[in-house]
């Protein structure tokens, strides 16, 4: 079709002109349509063009008023009676099924799109998201020509497209890809303990590109190799190293980018020739990357125009690395052997950054629960907390400036108060919690939801008012009365009768709210630790865990006040504060945002899952659980879980998610905290130990023996 020509439709006989750099469709009420970018000028929908985003409800319809349309069914009716009395009937429970689905079911509503914004609002989030140098990735997130610059993608390279839809411009820091064993073998005065593996290099950035390559179950891709490949290059191999030969040069891991094929052919890849999944930013090459922000009027859609701050770039003068004489600037090269330059290398420890706070977030409602108590011990045991060092706290913080925060929030408890201690202690799994050794690490925080709720600028002046909500999908359990939807929450607690009223999960609203108001990441109680997380603090984007639809999201990382938070809280409010995780996810793949909300690998998410695919049954894990009960209740089957320990639980992933249920017990025989202290030593006792230890008994052991201070954590360090 030429630009400028114009359409003769057949029966009208009219003439429609043609704009210029426009394109005419005769479908869907006639809509111009750019050829230059693809925008739609009239609706807000990203594809309102195209027949997928009508519901099957308006499907249906359409096909039912074709079959039964007037002048066919009289004809029909004087040649065929029979068969149109039996179209009749039909037509009948049709309708009274039409009806009754739309006026109680929720799911035939939810088939809906739930977009309330315009696609330029849209492309706004994509837009403060890079610049801001949260979208560390080489995937295009749109299909833009002149895309904003990345301040997180090294610059320049040879894979920057900017005249093509979905190309790439690359503005930040040059990459070093490491392991982890490399960056001890660096350090002075370090002594090789082979015994223990080391801990990851500080700012050290997963490449979450690399790990979805070899981590997708989609493409055929084994949980088994999965391992493999980030517990080698994490160097958690140390029981058995250099089984696995893989590239000692300096030259980058390949492919540096990852896209799924189109083909669903499955099909593992073969072993990796180089196993470096992280890498060093070289902050000091320049003061700080600089790309374009412009502010824009928006567009007009269900929900007014965003109103985002401008997004600022990460800060340059951190260092990272150091080769030779100084930094590689970029753009020029130095002529210097490969030799040299790795005779004079030189490793300096990264720097924190006070826009990404360290901070574990987990909601609970007292009574403190053994899960909470698994949770924390874990956090203890692995993550890089200082306390092996003989130090006072204050020296700690300043030998290790990056120290992770555990933050317990607390429903409808005082922390402020004299007597919240006391409550506490009620339950015997909140004694270790509240010792005066971890008071820097651990920090008890007052949940309230009202108080919470109008401290979010994208909720405090519109989510009391319950007709800004759409609730057609809510229950009311409220049994003093019914509540309209004109009515306005009020009083200190009007948050939590919104959720009680509308029957909203209160811990969906925190696992959301409080990363995206303090920064951090949420991580659900029964969440186990399984190594040190450096790698993924220093990923600076949004991540959420994405297992099944019925489950909640186990783990969520976001930044403090960001456009993708802002989008989910907005988007949320309009479905009534629907945060859960099939909605949060529907969210984000009407808006086309799955890949910057999603980019942590499935497989990774909940690791027992898994025992139900027969392709992955093919060559399972170690351990080869039957069923996520295993954990907690073993069949004696396999090999001795005391006999393995810790270091054989699917070795190289970040996190186990146990989820144990009332009736399950982390350890039958020792069901009370057994962490020496005075209060714990006379609790009841089994009189017999089991005979086959549960996976979940050996960690709770393994954790309360490093806290006596019998045995060091994962990482060869005493308790001291």
């Amino acid at each position: 079709m030429q630009r400028g020509s114009t359409i003769v439709h057949e029966k009208q006989q009219s003439v429609v002109p043609q704009r210029e750099d426009y394109y005419y469709t005769e479908g869907e009420g006639g809509y111009y349509v750019s050829l230059e970018d693809g925008e739609i000028e009239k609706g807000h929908y990203w594809d309102s063009i195209h027949r997928r985003n009508r519901s099957w409800v308006t499907t249906v319809v359409l096909v039912v008023l074709r079959i039964f349309a007037p002048k066919r069914y009289i004809h029909s009716f004087r040649h065929r009676p029979i068969q149109s009395i039996g179209r009749l009937l039909l037509l009948s429970v049709v309708g009274t099924f039409c009806w009754w689905g739309l006026s109680s079911s929720y799911h035939i509503i939810s088939s809906r799109s739930s977009l309330i914004y315009h696609e330029e609002d849209i492309h706004r989030i994509l837009e403060w998201e890079i610049i801001s140098g949260h979208w560390m990735s080489w995937r295009p997130l749109s299909a833009w020509y002149n895309p904003p610059q990345n301040p997180s993608l090294p610059s320049p390279q040879e894979a920057d497209e900017a005249d093509r839809p979905g190309g790439i411009r690359a503005c930040g820091w040059p990459r070093k890809y490491i392991l982890a064993n490399e960056f001890q073998a660096q350090q002075d005065n370090q002594t090789k303990n082979t015994a223990f593996p080391p801990r990851p290099a500080p700012g050290s950035i997963v490449d979450f590109d690399l790990v979805n390559e070899r981590c997708d179950p989609t493409t055929g891709q084994y949980l088994r190799d999965c391992l493999e490949y980030l517990r080698i290059g994490a160097g958690l191999d140390n029981t058995a190293p250099h089984l696995r030969h893989g590239r000692t040069d300096e030259s980058p891991p390949t492919p540096r980018f990852y896209e799924k094929p189109r083909s669903q052919k499955k099909e593992p890849l073969p072993v990796p020739q180089n196993w470096r999944y992280t890498y060093l930013e070289d902050r000091l090459a320049m003061h700080a990357p600089i790309s374009s922000w412009s502010r824009y009027a928006g567009g007009k859609a269900l929900e007014k125009p965003l109103n985002l701050p401008t997004p600022i770039p990460p800060t340059g003068g951190i260092p990272a690395y150091t080769i030779g004489y100084g930094t590689q600037m970029i753009g020029v090269v130095h002529d210097r052997p490969p030799e040299e330059v790795k005779k004079d290398f030189k490793w300096i420890a990264g720097q924190c950054e006070k826009d990404y706070p360290r901070i574990f977030h987990t909601y609970l409602e007292p009574p403190l629960t053994k899960a909470t108590y698994m949770t924390f011990l874990s956090f203890l045991y692995t993550q890089n907390l200082g306390l092996s060092l003989n130090l006072t706290e204050a020296e700690r913080e300043k030998k290790i400036p990056c120290r992770p925060q555990f933050w317990i929030w607390l429903k409808n408890m005082d922390t402020e108060g004299p007597r919240w201690k006391e409550m506490l202690l009620k339950s015997p799994w909140a004694g270790p919690l509240v010792e005066s050794r971890f008071k820097g690490l651990i920090k008890f925080k007052t949940w309230n939801a009202t108080e919470q709720m109008d401290a979010t600028p994208d909720w405090s002046s519109e989510w009391r008012n319950a007709a800004t909500l759409d609730t057609r999908k809510k229950t009311r359990v409220s049994h003093d009365g019914e509540y309209g939807s004109n009515v306005a929450f009020s009083g200190p607690t009007a948050g939590d009768i919104l959720h009680q009223t509308f029957n909203i999960s209160m811990s969906d609203t925190a696992r959301w709210l409080l990363p995206h108001r303090y920064g951090g990441i949420f991580v659900d109680p029964s969440v186990l630790f399984l190594r040190d997380w450096e790698e993924i603090w220093n990923y600076r984007g949004a991540f959420v865990s994405f297992s099944t639809r019925s489950q909640p999201n186990s783990a969520i990382k976001l930044n403090k006040q960001s456009a993708l938070g802002t989008f989910v809280l907005r988007t949320s409010l309009r479905h009534g504060l629907g945060l859960d995780t099939a909605s949060v996810r529907k969210y984000a793949r009407d808006a086309q945002l799955e890949e910057l909300l999603y980019p942590f690998p499935s497989m990774l998410s909940n690791l027992a899952d898994w025992h139900h695919d027969e392709y992955q049954r093919s060559r399972p894990p170690l351990p080869n659980l039957s069923s996520p009960d295993e954990f907690f209740e073993p069949d004696g089957k396999g090999a001795p879980t005391e006999q393995l320990g810790i270091p054989a639980f699917f070795r190289g992933a970040w996190f186990y998610y146990a989820q144990p249920t009332r009736s399950h017990s982390f350890d039958k025989g020792r069901h009370y905290p057994d962490t020496g202290r005075s209060d714990t030593r006379n609790l009841p006792d089994s009189a017999t130990d089991e005979r086959d230890l549960s996976w979940s008994a050996v960690f709770k052991r393994s954790y309360e023996v490093f806290l006596r201070g019998e045995a060091p954590n994962m990482y060869g360090e005493w308790l001291s």
